[in-house]
């Protein structure tokens, strides 16, 4: 008994184990394009760690099936993209059902209108054949295979969908400051996305490498070989770093080598490269404190790769991969690219064999070599053109025959198909989750089984070359297969009808029969036993159902004489035989310093469009408004010691809330006119404001700050003044409220025109405006005579200048430190932020 004991709690403590373990997570959903019958094709994907080989798909009352995970993703087939069903989706390990995981998608529409957005975009390297630009594509009601690019109005090419993100080595340049990408729907002009962005077809210092040479520890000191990629600039740049000019060198001597420094516990070396002829061309390098040879800082650089050997016959290559290192580096490094971890390997084999590849004639690999220790240590090679392998494998015209029923209620299927290309020896069979075995190539047909004739499962095939996993083809049977006296039922429907007076609805059921059924059958759900009924009728009517808006219906049809043959299904969501009023909650508030102002705010529990609310405030109907009218105000000549208001849907009377508040407006509490100063914008081009106002409370109390109805945050009276941001950027007023935490009715609020920050790539020409730096001098010159407002920041973040310029301002920089400046210029609501660099 001891031992059975024993035995049970290692069992437990073993699944337990198994379960901890056992691990599906990232669910993710991948749905096609609609068709015209209005469905959609739907590919499910997942990590999963500690599993067992397969997994069982469930959702909405419907058994997808069973797949091994070695098959993700997986099609799941055509759903009804009706725009009502909420689709979720249960994944559930076979072994260990507590091992799980959930995605709620929601509902699939055919009726989405075309929309596509350039997204991921990267501009590159500019030479004599135009711009390398790379993006990828998010889209949502397309119907066509593909897009088309253009620049300007000029028609790059036609790309397809499958082939994202692509990139574009040869995108035309117009040789003007920016550049504009248009990406269309293939014949599609209303469905476009325009982006604009900065050309780097002007001056540029790229790909800087700095490595440490000729180090020597008796000396204590080390050279620094410097080499980068020079694009359009004149015959000579300016190097300096850390408050040292280096000297004037000529582009064609490079690499060049600047020393000997000296070994420091403090200086954290840098290197700043000028174009001699344009101040704005320049480019900086940061190398970190080198304390001695052994602890200079880790560094890989001239990262190649080559490929010497043919493809394989299944379309795979491996690459020769060779780099320098120097420096702190750890004991290993990895080597990934396009999301694939190639391996860990130990520093100093003279090159490293990388792969499998794959040779897919689209994809633009990439190879990063990372220390193991040290992640800002690294380097990467990116090949101009994709590899692609020739005589690629291919399983065609797979198809099936399939016997009668045995007598043990099995059945077996003959496999028939074409193959050709580059395929292995061999292939192996699999389906719902079983692995029927490795056959080799060049028989007529290949038989599998015994199968179940069980009346429920659509049995799949799935062939698959044994040496290339994407050499693979897949069939199923039409339905299950029923074998001797074993009865199925499948496909089991329901449709609500509509609600009658009483607050009832009937619903329609229908399904279909498999094999030997018995001549009636009943239908449960829900703790209910709906009646009996005989096969043969079209559908069946099963009500009245109470449509209280809470319960989702579930209807269980069973055989009968056979329990355990049956199949449901459900509806979506719960039935509202009530009001469809779409109003939820009021929200009032009372602002006794802003002229007695009620302010009313609503709440809907839905998207609906209204336009006809009306509003009645203490019995009194004051207003027919529409949602987007709120927060609404409403102004009393005297203090009202109550106030009832209620909301009334005019297309819906019986759609009605109401809410009644207590007015006090005896307090102490004073708060001041708000002031509200535009400070400066962050790098994401969102804006700071600092915010001060006069009150009578003490420091150490509270106030709480909203920006648009976001709480912004709570802060204490002696914070003042107080920057706020970042704050999104608004296409309408910015509306501050400050409230005290304590006297909920001591408020005031304020309303402020909006900020446009802009980034480097709008054109400040179009403005009027241009920067130039000189020996000692700054200049901005204002052509259109606008009210510009400049601020000059450091780096350190001290603002060393600050004020509103005509037509031109000559800023005096001798006294300033040499390095990086920001300017943020203002015009017209507009930011414009520039680089400037003071010698």
């Amino acid at each position: 008994m001891k031992k059975l004991l024993l035995l049970a709690v290692l069992t437990i403590i073993s699944l337990m184990k198994l379960s901890s373990q056992c691990n599906i997570r990232d669910i993710s959903l991948e749905v096609a394009d609609c068709n015209g019958d209005d469905v959609v094709a739907v590919l499910l994907n997942f990590i999963a760690d500690e599993v067992s080989d397969s997994f069982t798909v469930v959702g909405n009352g419907i058994n997808y099936g069973t797949y091994a995970y070695s098959d993700l993703p997986i099609d799941l087939g055509n759903l009804e993209a009706n725009c009502d069903t909420q689709y979720e989706f249960i994944v559930k390990d076979k072994a260990n059902p507590d091992c799980s995981g959930v995605i709620d998608h929601g509902k699939i529409c055919c009726e989405e209108e075309c929309n596509i957005e350039i997204v991921d975009f990267e501009a590159g390297r500019c030479d004599e054949d135009g711009i390398t630009v790379s993006f990828d594509i998010e889209k949502t009601g397309t119907a066509g295979l593909g897009f088309d690019v253009f620049a300007g109005d000029e028609f790059v090419g036609f790309y397809k969908y499958n082939e994202l993100p692509i990139r574009i080595k040869d995108f035309p340049s117009t040789g003007t400051a920016t550049e504009k990408i248009t990406v269309c729907e293939n014949d599609r002009p209303d469905c476009c996305d325009t982006l604009v962005f900065e050309s780097t077809c002007g001056c540029g210092i790229f790909d800087i490498d700095v490595d440490i040479v000729e180090c020597d520890d008796a000396d204590m000191s080390f050279y620094a070989k410097i080499d980068f990629d020079p694009q359009m600039t004149s015959d000579s740049f300016l190097l300096g770093g850390n408050n040292t000019t280096y000297g004037l060198y000529a582009y064609a001597d490079l690499p060049i080598a600047v020393g000997p420094l000296p070994f420091s516990e403090t200086i954290e070396y840098e290197f700043l490269i000028i174009d001699k002829s344009s101040s704005f061309c320049f480019n900086f390098y940061d190398v970190g404190k080198v304390k001695s040879c052994a602890e200079a800082p880790c560094d890989i650089d001239d990262v190649s790769i080559s490929f010497p050997e043919d493809c394989t016959p299944n379309g795979i290559i491996y690459g020769v991969l060779d780099f320098n290192y120097s420096g702190s580096v750890s004991d290993s490094f990895t080597v990934k690219g396009n999301g694939n971890h190639y391996g860990t390997f130990a520093y100093g084999e003279d090159s490293y064999e990388i792969g499998p590849i794959p040779g897919d004639c689209k994809t633009y690999l990439e190879f990063e070599v990372r220390d193991k220790s040290d992640e800002g240590c690294s380097d990467y090679v990116e090949l101009d053109e994709p590899i692609c392998c020739p005589g690629t494998c291919s399983i065609t015209d797979l198809r099936i025959d399939m016997d009668e029923c045995d007598d043990t209620g099995s059945f077996y299927v003959d496999l028939l198909f074409n193959y050709e290309g580059s395929v292995s020896d061999s292939f192996y069979v699999k389906g719902n989750g079983v692995v029927y075995g490795t056959f080799a190539y060049g028989e007529p047909s290949y038989r599998i089984g015994p199968l179940d004739g069980d009346c429920k499962t659509i049995y799949e095939f799935i062939i698959r070359d044994v040496q290339s996993p994407d050499c693979l083809a897949d069939v199923s049977l039409e339905e299950p297969v029923c074998c001797g006296d074993r009865c199925g039922i499948d496909d089991v429907h329901v449709e609500a009808g509509e609600c009658d007076e009483e607050g009832m609805f009937y619903v329609d059921v229908d399904f279909k029969t498999i094999g030997s059924v018995s001549d009636s059958f009943s239908i449960v759900g829900n703790g209910r036993d709906y009646g009996t009924y005989a096969y043969g009728e079209t559908f069946y009517r099963v009500g009245p159902l109470e449509g209280d808006c809470d319960t989702k219906y579930e209807f269980i049809v069973k055989d009968q004489a056979n329990p355990d043959c049956s199949d449901f299904s459900g509806l979506d969501e719960p039935i509202c035989c009530g009001s469809s009023c779409f109003l939820e909650e009021i929200g009032l508030d009372f602002d006794c310093e802003a002229g007695n102002k009620l302010i009313i705010e609503l709440g809907t529990n839905n998207n609906r469009q209204a336009d006809s609310i009306i509003i009645v405030v203490n019995n009194e109907m004051v207003d027919t408004v529409g949602k987007e009218d709120f927060p609404y105000f409403y102004l009393f000549d005297e203090v009202p010691e109550t106030v009832l208001v209620e909301l009334i849907d005019l297309n819906d009377p019986l759609c009605i809330i109401e809410k009644d508040i207590e007015i006090n407006c005896e307090t102490d509490c004073e708060i001041g006119d708000l002031d509200i100063d535009f400070i400066e914008c962050d790098e994401s081009n969102k804006p700071f404001f600092r915010l001060n106002f006069d009150h009578n409370r003490n420091d150490n109390e509270v106030f709480k700050l909203e920006v648009d109805e976001t709480i912004i945050g709570y802060f204490n009276y002696k914070d003042l003044p107080l920057d706020v941001g970042p704050i999104d950027q608004a296409e309408e007023d910015y509306f501050f409220v400050v409230r005290d935490s304590i006297e909920t009715s001591c408020v005031n609020r304020k309303m402020i025109e909006p900020v446009t920050c802009s980034s480097a790539t709008d054109d400040m020409e179009e403005y009027g405006l241009r920067i130039y730096t000189l020996p000692g001098q700054l200049m901005l010159i204002n052509e259109d005579y606008k009210d510009v407002d400049l601020q000059i920041i450091s780096i350190a973040g001290i603002r060393t200048f600050q004020g509103s310029i005509g037509n031109a301002v000559e800023i005096n920089t001798s006294l300033w430190y040499p390095g990086i400046y920001i300017a943020r210029i203002k015009v017209d609501r507009k930011i414009f932020t520039r680089k400037v660099l003071i010698r």
